[in-house]
C-alpha cells in the first residue's frame, strides 16, 4: 500500500535566485540565474525566513492541500492533472523547465515517485516528514538535451559505441552518461575494424542552480550494421525539497541512474549506465535519521555480446554507500560492463571484448549525481547509520 498524507499552515515568500549557500542568506546572493516565472501570484505573501533557491513563493498560487490518503501516487511534471492548480513553471537560465509545487504540509509514507522531463520543487510551508520505510524514486522519463548539451556545447551523455567494419567483428560498448561526476568510457569491440568506445564525458560543474538531473549512457555499436546492440540507461531525475520548517528523513530518497538496458547480441555492444540525478534539501532545519538514505549514484554499464553469445544489462546502484551498481558480466568474452560512480568512487571503463574472440565490448558506467543539504543556519544533522551516497555537495 502506499500513502501520500499532506496537511496544515501557510507561511510566505522571498527570492533571489542564484547559488545555493549555507550560511543566513539562503539560496543568496544576487547573481541572477536567468529564470522567469510562468505561474500565477499568491496574493499577501509574506516572506520565508530564508531566500529559497531555484524559485520565488510569491509567485506561485496559493498551496495546495491533498486530504486523506493517495495510493500510488506518481507526480508526473509533464502531466500534473489536478495538482497544476499548486504549480508554476519555470524556464531556467540553460533551457531546462522547473515544476514547483506548492504545499502546505507534507508526510510520505509508503512507495512513492516521481518523472516526467522538467526538474521538481516541493515548496512546503510547513514541515516535511519522510516516514520510516518510505521509498520515493525520483525518476526521468529522458534526459533533456537542454541539460546534457550545455553551452560550452560538450555532450554530457554518453557517446554511443561505433558500428565496427564489417559483421564479422565486434561492436563498441557505449559511454557511460555524466552527472556531477564523469561517465566511464566504454570499452571496444574486439577485431580488426573495432569499434570506438564512447568517450569519457567531462561531467558538470558541482552545483545545482539550475537545477536538472543526471544524462543517459551511450548505446552500443553493432556488428557491422547488423545484431542488436544494447540501449544506454537513463540518468536520474531531479527533486528539490524547499520548507520554511524542517525536513526529516526516516526513509530512503533515491535519484539514481539507470543502468544499461537490452542485453547486446552477439558481437554487439552494450549500453553505458546513466548518471546519477539530483537532490536538494534546504530548510531552517534538516535531520537525515539514522535509517534514512539519500542516494543519487550512478547506473552501470552492459555486457557486451560475445562471439556466439548475448550479453547482459546494467544494474542501478544498491545505495549502501559501500557497493556500486555492478557492471554486466554474462562470463562470456564479450567485454564486462563498467561499474556505476558511487559514494566517492568514480565510474569505470567498460571492458574490451576478449581478444580474437570479435565480441563487442561493454558499456561505461554513469556517474555520480548531487546531493545538496542546505540548513539555513547551522549545519544539518546526519545520525550514525544514514546514508548519503555520493558525498553531498
Amino acid at each position: 500500500m502506499r500513502w501520500l498524507v499532506v496537511s496544515a499552515a501557510l507561511v510566505g515568500c522571498g527570492f533571489h535566485p542564484g547559488r545555493l549557500g549555507g550560511d543566513g542568506g539562503g539560496g543568496g546572493g544576487e547573481g541572477g540565474t536567468g529564470m522567469e516565472s510562468l505561474g500565477g501570484t499568491e496574493p499577501g505573501c509574506t516572506p520565508w525566513s530564508y531566500t529559497p533557491t531555484n524559485f520565488d513563493v510569491c509567485a506561485l498560487p496559493a498551496p495546495g492541500t491533498l486530504q486523506g490518503s493517495v495510493s500510488g501516487l506518481t507526480i508526473d511534471t509533464d502531466n500534473l492533472g489536478s495538482l497544476g492548480a499548486y504549480a508554476s513553471t519555470i524556464a531556467q537560465s540553460d533551457g531546462v523547465h522547473l515544476v514547483v509545487l506548492h504545499l502546505t504540509d507534507l508526510e510520505i509514507s509508503g512507495s512513492w515517485s516521481t518523472q516526467g522531463s522538467a526538474a521538481l520543487v516541493l515548496a512546503v510551508d510547513g514541515a516535511i516528514t519522510i516516514d520510516p520505510g518510505a521509498v520515493l524514486l525520483v525518476m526521468s522519463d529522458s534526459s533533456d538535451p537542454l541539460a546534457c548539451t550545455p553551452a560550452t556545447g560538450q555532450t554530457l551523455a554518453g557517446n554511443s559505441g561505433a558500428m565496427s567494419a564489417n559483421s564479422g567483428v565486434g561492436g563498441g560498448g557505449g559511454g557511460g552518461g555524466a552527472g556531477a561526476g564523469k561517465g566511464a568510457s566504454g570499452g571496444n569491440g574486439d577485431g580488426a575494424g573495432h569499434g570506438n568506445g564512447g568517450g569519457m564525458q567531462n561531467g558538470v560543474a558541482m552545483d545545482v542552480t539550475p537545477l536538472h538531473g543526471g544524462c543517459e549512457g551511450g548505446d552500443g555499436g553493432s556488428a557491422g550494421g547488423t545484431g542488436t546492440p544494447g540501449v544506454g540507461g537513463l540518468g536520474g531525475g531531479a527533486l528539490q525539497f524547499s520548507t520554511n520548517t524542517s525536513i526529516d528523513v526516516f526513509g530512503h530518497i533515491e535519484a539514481i541512474g539507470q543502468g544499461a538496458t537490452l542485453a547486446a547480441t552477439a558481437k554487439t555492444g552494450a549500453g553505458g549506465g546513466g548518471g546519477g540525478g539530483a537532490l536538494v534539501l534546504e530548510g531552517p532545519a534538516i535531520h537525515v535519521e539514522s535509517n534514512g538514505v539519500l542516494c543519487a549514484d550512478g547506473g552501470s554499464g552492459g555486457n557486451g555480446g560475445g562471439q556466439t553469445s548475448t550479453g547482459s544489462a546494467g544494474a542501478t546502484s544498491p545505495c549502501d554507500g559501500k557497493n556500486p551498481a555492478p557492471g554486466g558480466d554474462q562470463h562470456n568474452n564479450g567485454g564486462a560492463g563498467g561499474d556505476g560512480g558511487y559514494a566517492t568512487t568514480d565510474a569505470t571503463t567498460g571492458a574490451v571484448g576478449q581478444g580474437g574472440s570479435n565480441a563487442g565490448g561493454g558499456g561505461g558506467g554513469g556517474g555520480v549525481g548531487w546531493i545538496h543539504l542546505h540548513q539555513v543556519m547551522g549545519m544539518p544533522t546526519v545520525d550514525g547509520g544514514a546514508v548519503i551516497t555520493p558525498k553531498q555537495q
